[in-house]
């Protein structure tokens, strides 16, 4: 698994492919479930794990086993955060850090709105997340779409110094572009 996503068949190498960035890694024996450490994986690399990298988490008490097996189980942010607050040194903090983060880009994808990918880029600004890149795309698509049919040169110029790459630049050069030859035709003069 990969950021808590099961991972398809091996291509023909034996691997995957995945994005750029920290990624949480949990392996299935049968039924026990056993990590590694947190992996930054930096684009274009090759990192080769073995069975020896992933280690059964520490055993937990009974009350707090029980308390993990619920929250893990609920799929929800508020039983989750309800065990971190309860048990804050567990040893299945990072798996709990993990499963949140991804319970709340689940949020703010399926939302879809500029204000739920702020709130997640607030909740973890780190560009090594495992959902960075998306929600910042995210967020660059919808401030496009509501500047597209924009007449307002500044706000598009505006744009274009916070975006000086990326998908929508060019859409965004090109309109501002638009707007001036427009004025200029509208103006009539030869200036």
């Amino acid at each position: 698994f990969v950021d808590e996503s099961l991972m398809p068949h091996p291509d023909k190498a034996g691997g995957w492919s995945i994005d750029a960035g920290l990624h949480h890694l949990k392996l299935m024996d049968g039924n026990q479930e056993l990590f590694a450490d947190p992996r930054q994986v930096k684009s274009d690399a090759t990192m080769t794990l073995s069975r020896s990298d992933f280690k059964a988490p520490a055993p937990l008490a009974s009350d707090e086993q029980v308390a993990w097996d619920r929250a893990e189980k609920s799929q929800d942010i508020a039983t989750i955060n309800g065990f971190l607050a309860k048990y804050p040194n567990s040893s299945r903090r990072e798996q709990a850090d993990s499963e949140l983060e991804t319970l709340y880009w689940q949020k703010a994808s399926s939302t879809g709105t500029m204000a739920a990918y702020r709130d997640f880029l607030n909740r973890y600004p780190s560009g090594q997340g495992a959902h960075y890149v998306a929600a910042m795309a995210g967020l660059d698509k919808l401030e496009w779409q509501g500047l597209q049919n924009s007449t307002d040169a500044s706000q598009i110029s505006a744009f274009l110094a916070r975006h000086p790459s990326g998908p929508y630049h060019e859409p965004a050069a090109d309109r501002l572009d638009d707007l001036a030859w427009n004025a200029a035709r509208a103006s009539g003069s030869a200036d």
